[in-house]
């Protein structure tokens, strides 16, 4: 009964699968200093970012590139000059533009401007991106301006260039640029340079379906990756062993936060020594990613230790365990169920005798001290009544495990013990898989032996690990032929016994032990003469 319980409980285990302790959900940006891959790299600082210039907001295409560029321009449409010619920070400028079109910086943001006529009108796009420090000047230059000309000419659009040194006070390492792009495909049109119908980065899902692109979140998605692609390859090519990643924190499986953003004003009052409610949910997010950090790094150390274990045990498992040993460990895990049951068995005893007693002691306490001298008698009656029901009910349950244990506290016992102890109930279940596949084999096998041995006129073929005891009937080169149990049993390569004398004989592992208990008996003399003409009985 046990083993069968063992059987259909110990499939558990075996699909056994460990979770990770930790699981966390992160935001699309991926910001981190250094992790590690298996190549042992440095990770730099990665950012990228995309917003839009929007009338809705207040701002205009001519402004942006004025303060971004560090330029003066007039804003034909709203009569306007923006002169940031003294701001100081911007390193450098460039215009990228399509189909060899050229054009002046106040030309084309004017006729942004100008093109759009909806008072929430988009006039612009921007995207922001960090540039490593380390690389030089001239890298960081070269390498966002390559950037820029693959979107201008993947998306036939104008994409204009700031690159800004870091702010005064701020992180000496945020070399950065600035890239305000033209939501419209900037074309030749009867010989005149127009904006004309919005690029594929404006597009609805819906118009992009129809045209058989890529959804617009997997579209910047990709632009995410380009930039990242291109900054690895020029830090490659400098020798450099720092790289970035454009995936967020979950995509690579980073349980770390990512930290908000702060704004302009934020920053300025935390440079000034002044906390901000946005700083202060920084600093809690960095202290929990740094115990997040030092959780992983102990959370690696386990693995590299469940991995050398692992190797070992399936070293040791590759010496795969004798029947034997697996009979024994199965025992021995028997023995521990069954001991485990009968304190289950016991407990439950404990706990139902404490409660026949405890209703036992109201009962006689209503019997003996609160009858009713008058009135409510029936009630008083029907109270002992229903306190007896409840004893009988329990004492029948009592009765049921005083002296057995019941299957429920077998299986209470399997499953305490694989929540204890998984890796001994898996090996348990492994052994008992093995011995099941084994003992199929050896059927299998018996059946091919008794087939043989019937062809040689026997009725069974010796089975492994079984004695048998009687007196030999025919010893030839081959094996010899036993009288045992009213059965002639053939046992296959045993030539060192003699017709007539009686054996115990037993195989293990083909190798057989012998023992001699009787000598041939006197045969009249036609029995003699009739030896040979069959095995007979």
């Amino acid at each position: 009964m046990l083993s069968a319980n063992l059987r259909k409980l110990l499939k558990i285990p075996l699909r056994y699968i460990f979770k990770s302790f930790l699981s966390s959900s992160c935001g699309a940006k991926a910001k981190t200093k250094k992790a590690e891959n298996s190549n042992n790299l440095l990770m730099a600082i990665y950012h990228l970012s995309t917003k839009h210039v929007s009338r809705s907001s207040g701002r205009t295409a001519t402004a942006s590139i004025a303060y971004r560029a560090g330029i003066k321009i007039e804003d034909e449409r709203k009569g306007k000059i923006y002169d940031y010619t003294k701001r100081g920070g911007v390193v450098s400028t460039k215009l990228h533009l399509p189909n060899n079109i050229e054009i002046s910086r106040s030309e084309l943001w004017n006729m942004a401007e100008q093109k759009e006529t909806r008072k929430n009108s988009r006039t612009a796009r921007e995207i922001v991106v960090n540039l490593p420090h380390e690389l030089n000047e001239k890298d960081r230059e070269t390498l966002v301006n390559d950037f820029a000309k693959s979107l201008s000419d993947k998306y036939n659009i104008a994409v204009d260039v700031a690159i800004h040194e870091p702010d005064k006070g701020g992180d000496n390492r945020n070399h950065h640029a600035h890239l305000l792009m033209t939501t419209r495909n900037l074309e030749i049109k009867d010989k005149q340079i127009k904006l004309t119908s919005k690029s594929q980065l404006e597009m609805s899902n819906t118009q992009l379906k129809n045209l058989n692109l890529p959804k617009a979140q997997e579209e910047l998605k990709s632009i995410r990756k380009l930039w990242a692609d291109m900054t690895n390859e020029k830090l490659a090519e400098r020798g450099k062993h720092e790289r970035i990643d454009h995936r967020s924190h979950k995509e690579r499986g980073i349980q770390q936060q990512p930290t908000i953003k702060m704004g302009w004003k934020a920053t300025q009052f935390e440079r000034k020594g002044i906390k901000t409610a946005v700083g202060d949910i920084n600093r809690e997010i960095k202290k929990d990613n740094r115990a997040i950090s030092a959780l992983n790094e102990q959370q690696r150390a386990e693995r590299k230790a469940q991995a050398e274990l692992a190797k070992k045990q399936a070293e040791e498992r590759a010496k795969q365990p004798t029947s034997a040993e697996n009979r024994a460990l199965i025992k021995d895990y028997e023995n521990k169920i069954s001991y485990l049951a009968e304190i289950l068995r016991n407990r439950e005893k404990t706990e139902l005798s404490e409660k026949m007693e405890r209703l036992k002691e109201i009962y006689n306490d209503i019997r003996d001290n609160q009858e009713p001298l008058l009135f409510g008698k029936k009630e008083w009656q029907a109270k002992l009544d229903g306190l007896k029901e409840q004893y009988h009910e329990i004492k029948k349950d009592y009765d049921r495990i005083k002296d057995k244990v019941l299957d429920k506290h077998f299986d209470r016992a399997v499953k305490q013990i694989i929540n204890l102890e998984p890796d001994l109930s898996a090996r348990v279940a492994k052994a008992m898989e093995i011995e099941e596949e084994r003992e199929k084999a050896k059927e299998l096998q018996n059946q091919k032996n008794d087939q043989k041995a019937r062809t040689l006129g026997a009725n069974e073929y010796a089975r492994e690990g079984e004695t048998y005891s009687g007196r030999i009937k025919k010893v030839d080169k081959n094996g010899a032929f036993q009288l045992s149990m009213d059965k002639i049993i053939y046992h296959e390569g045993l030539t060192k016994v003699k017709e007539g004398y009686g054996y115990r004989l037993t195989r293990n592992d083909n190798i057989y032990s012998i023992q001699e208990y009787a000598k041939p008996r006197e045969q009249p003399q036609e029995q003699t003469q009739e030896k040979n003409k069959g095995l007979g009985r």
